[in-house]
């Protein structure tokens, strides 16, 4: 009885003992910063070399290339996009990270975009007979996928024609079917910048994009008025941006 009292006595004194020097844990260091420290090249001094480190502190908080993590998961990375993937096939180019309301994490395609550029663009020359017509330059543009888009475009449009009376001019987008409008989209009135000549438009609206409308936009011109001489040529030029919105 007297052996198995001391014994058990000599069992807690060497746990007593014994604990602390195993309260923590390190493998490829001898100087272990956390509950558990790897130091995948053992090059670890102090705080520098710390990249390849993986920590866990007494507070359940995990570093990853970091010794002091300061939440419950703390990436540190010294290349973009090399601390973290989510590869669960939500993932996509330009995606985001949301969640649900529990909290459960994937990737989904952001509603708003980055602002695009329609470069600098002059159509072809285009002759024209009539006091009233449509004019389609030929400009077109081509939108990514459907929703609502922010459009801002200046656009001139060059009128070679014998007359001196000021013609009416309206502009607007279009999608390719002529009996098809984009919703939110409005002719606009051209403001005449050089004498009876050229016209200048602004297109700054709100439009939406969708599976019946197509996704691609046409520029298309309105002329309307009594000329001298109801003949001539046409040039349209536009540049401006677009942002998804919704």
């Amino acid at each position: 009885m007297r052996k198995i009292l001391l014994s058990t006595i000599l069992f807690i004194i060497c746990i007593s003992i014994c604990a602390p020097l195993f309260a923590q844990v390190g493998i490829n260091t001898t100087l272990p910063q956390g509950i558990l420290h790897i130091d995948a090249q053992s090059n670890t001094s102090g705080t520098t070399n710390t990249r390849d480190d993986v920590i866990i502190l007494e507070n359940g908080n995990v570093g990853l290339g970091i010794l002091s993590p300061s939440v419950k998961l703390h990436i540190v990375s010294v290349t973009q996009g090399g601390g973290f993937a989510l590869q669960d096939g939500t993932q996509g180019a330009n995606y985001i990270l949301v969640s649900d309301a529990d909290g459960n994490a994937f990737w989904k395609e952001s509603e708003v975009s980055e602002f695009t550029v329609i470069s600098s663009e002059n159509s072809s020359t285009s002759s024209f007979t009539a006091a009233s017509y449509t004019y389609d330059p030929g400009l077109r543009l081509i939108f990514p996928r459907s929703g609502t888009y922010s459009i801002s475009i200046i656009t001139r449009l060059t009128m070679n024609r014998a007359a001196s009376a000021v013609a009416l001019v309206r502009v607007y987008l279009a999608p390719l079917a002529a009996s098809l409008s984009f919703p939110g989209a409005a002719q606009v009135i051209g403001s005449v910048i050089v004498e009876n000549n050229i016209y200048q438009s602004y297109i700054n609206q709100n439009i939406e994009v969708n599976a019946t409308t197509g996704l691609t936009a046409r520029l298309v011109y309105s002329v309307e008025g009594q000329f001298t001489a109801a003949s001539g040529t046409l040039q349209a030029s536009w540049s401006g941006t677009h942002i998804r919105v919704k």
